[in-house]
């Protein structure tokens, strides 16, 4: 495979984690004050930990929130509900511009115009939401869920360029469009309490429809050659986040704990002080 493709397909990762933390910052703030660089840190250490079986990188996060943040787990539960909510919005407008970009392409249309309409809500939904922010109050929950739609749909976009790549690095390449809807069943797969094995054999499942819905042989041999591409392809893909996640996540664990080893000692000092009281005169 070409090395900047190769490349590209590590890089697209730490995307998705930058456009994450944007969107969890994004919904969060209204409930507490967060720095884009501590979510950004936190979404790395729960990254990393939500590879483990029951999602313990979900639960730490909340924690921490309600701890550092003084963020209530209600309102951290909301958070997540809401991030679901605008990942659905986004996935779906997803899927409905790369359909019409793709009747587009079958018109005769140039193919900057499919590429225009992919691309216009990374930009008009994010423009959107902060539009309405300066004409309602800052902590609507509106402007906060348009603009997080925006965001999770550039992030399905890149995760749908990601299976693009690794389809072709098998060599079972599949359209836009297909990966598309490959991503988008790679996300659902993600809700699950454990990640490895599960999204991989589900993409290879789904795959395995692709070019031809009717091509799935009767025999197990046949059936396993239809899985093995697209699993094949989800393990390369799973590879590539490895190696962004594991330095990623570990370095971003040992920065909260000590900035809430920090904290903690800066709190306790205040205290400390209150309770002796103003020293004599």
């Amino acid at each position: 495979a070409p090395v900047h493709r190769l490349a590209l397909l590590v890089a697209l990762p730490l995307v998705n984690w930058l456009l994450t933390s944007l969107t969890f910052w994004v919904l969060t703030t209204r409930y507490g004050k967060v720095a884009l660089s501590e979510m950004a840190g936190l979404i790395a250490s729960a990254w990393l930990l939500n590879m483990l079986p029951t999602r313990p990188g979900l639960i730490g996060r909340i924690a921490y929130h309600k701890s550092v943040n003084k963020i209530r787990v209600r309102d951290s539960a909301k958070v997540i509900g809401h991030a679901m909510l605008a990942s659905i919005a986004g996935i779906a407008l997803l899927l409905v511009a790369l359909v019409g970009a793709h009747a587009l392409a079958q018109g005769g249309q140039p193919s900057w115009l499919g590429l225009v309409v992919i691309g216009a809500p990374c930009v008009m939904l994010p423009a959107c939401g902060l539009a309405m922010r300066a004409r309602t109050h800052l902590d609507a929950l509106a402007w906060r869920l348009i603009a997080a739609t925006g965001v999770r749909y550039a992030d399905t976009l890149v995760w749908a360029i990601r299976y693009w790549i690794v389809f072709e690095l098998v060599g079972r390449p599949v359209s836009l469009e297909g990966a598309g809807l490959i991503a988008a069943i790679s996300q659902a797969a993600m809700v699950v309490p454990f990640q490895f094995g599960f999204r991989e054999w589900v993409v290879g499942a789904f795959s395995g429809l692709f070019p031809d819905p009717g091509s799935i042989a009767s025999t197990t041999q046949g059936l396993v050659d239809q899985l093995a591409p697209g699993l094949l392809a989800d393990v390369i893909n799973r590879a590539a986040e490895l190696v962004c996640v594991i330095p990623l996540g570990l370095a971003a664990s040992i920065w909260l704990w000590r900035r809430r080893y920090r904290m903690a000692r800066t709190a306790q000092a205040r205290t400390s002080l209150d309770e002796s009281g103003p020293g004599p005169d």
